[in-house]
């Protein structure tokens, strides 16, 4: 089995050039991330994609009349011979940014002591696009896992565009400790860091300025046979600046983002054919925007989130499961960014939601998820979504 592409709880997150001079192009009303919550995998699910090297999982979910949320991922990887491999590695996601993907392939070597190294880089038309990555990971038979990973992003871009130039070129730092117990516990921690990179476009006037740090940890702690624990927590933040000097126009526009989500759940099995389940989430996000320039909005968003949840997980037969949960979220919320509620920018109230899913197993490796939800509130219908996973 290859090493480099053993149990991944996080991934690298280079800076994305275009997007984050553009800026977002995702708005946010007060059910967005009471949606994209309730469109998890299921626990079993999630446990089982970490502890499989290979395989394809993807989750869609209407968020929005006009928007869906998407994340796909596809990592799959070939042995040559007992040292060397090669991998390919799809991911579709989003962040505050808005949406993205990347496709990297690369090869990698066994190495001695339960080491491997890996080089990949991307799949584009664009080869002032391609990020090259570098990746030196470390496993033990107890189920430590290690991996650190350098980024540079846009590698070529000075030597194959005409658009721009780096004038301080993008690096990423990303490191991951992972372990993986027999009993199914679970303690891991992320960290990554987009050092300080500077963007010129001269003929437009424009220095761009972006600088990005983030850092997460999750556990999962069985208290008995019947009983376990659930906890994560991730937070971040963004520095960035956009420089204007041209005939018409000089000035700053400035960026400073936080964010923080923190959660625990508990699960208790009553019999084996039925777990009740509780938990708690808190989500807190800030982004504060100065400008004087035109071509920049000015204003800030607040949102301070709190959601209460509970469920059962029933098993009505085998390869079939149903986990129903009732969300309730108190959201209070002030945006004068985006345009979001201009005449009323601020929202304080409760929301709510009902889940429906029922996971369907075609084997021990395939599943399909179907779920259904109802909001608490108006409107009531909630969208739903659909999940795949399948480990090969």
């Amino acid at each position: 089995m290859p090493l480099a592409l053993t149990a991944r709880a996080w991934h690298p997150e280079p800076l994305r050039r275009e997007d984050a001079i553009e800026g977002r192009d995702i708005e946010y009303n007060e059910v967005s991330f009471l949606h994209r919550y309730t469109y998890r995998y299921r626990p079993a699910q999630r446990a089982a994609w970490l502890r499989s090297p290979d395989g394809l999982r993807g989750t869609a979910g209407s968020v929005r009349g006009s928007e869906f949320y998407v994340r796909e991922e596809l990592r799959h990887a070939w042995s040559l011979n007992e040292r060397w491999f090669v991998e390919f590695h799809h991911r579709a996601d989003e962040d505050f940014d808005g949406t993205y993907a990347r496709t990297l392939t690369g090869i990698g070597a066994n190495l001695d002591g339960g080491w491997s190294a890996a080089a990949r880089g991307d799949l584009a038309a664009e080869k002032e696009k391609i990020d090259a990555h570098g990746e030196l990971a470390w496993r033990h038979d107890a189920g430590l896992r290690l991996r650190m990973v350098g980024v540079l992003t846009d590698a070529t871009f000075n030597r194959k565009a005409d658009v721009g130039e780096y004038l301080t070129e993008p690096v990423t730092w990303f490191g991951e400790i992972l372990w993986l117990a027999d009993n199914g516990g679970l303690l891991a921690a992320y960290a990554n860091h987009n050092a300080q990179s500077r963007f010129a476009q001269p003929a437009e006037g424009l220095v761009f300025a972006d600088e990005q740090t983030s850092a997460g940890a999750r556990a999962v702690v069985p208290l008995t046979d019947r009983i376990r624990i659930e906890a994560e927590f991730q937070a971040g933040e963004t520095d960035r600046s956009w420089d204007v000097a041209t005939e018409l126009e000089t000035g700053r526009a400035s960026l400073a983002r936080e964010y923080q989500a923190a959660g625990a759940e508990i699960y208790g099995a009553v019999r084996p054919d039925l777990t009740v389940w509780a938990g708690w989430r808190r989500f807190e996000l800030s982004e504060d925007q100065a400008s004087n320039v035109d071509r920049v909005p000015d204003g800030e968003i607040e949102r301070n989130e709190t959601m209460l949840h509970a469920g059962v997980e029933c098993t009505i037969r085998d390869g079939m499961v149903f986990w129903p949960g009732i969300y309730l979220n108190d959201v209070d919320n002030r945006d004068t960014l985006t345009g979001e509620g201009a005449a009323d920018p601020v929202d304080d109230e409760w929301t709510g939601k009902l889940t429906f899913p029922l996971e369907m197993a075609f084997s021990e490796n395939m599943s399909l998820t179907i779920n259904p939800t109802l909001l608490l509130h108006e409107p009531r219908f909630g969208g739903g979504n659909v999940q795949v996973q399948l480990l090969f």
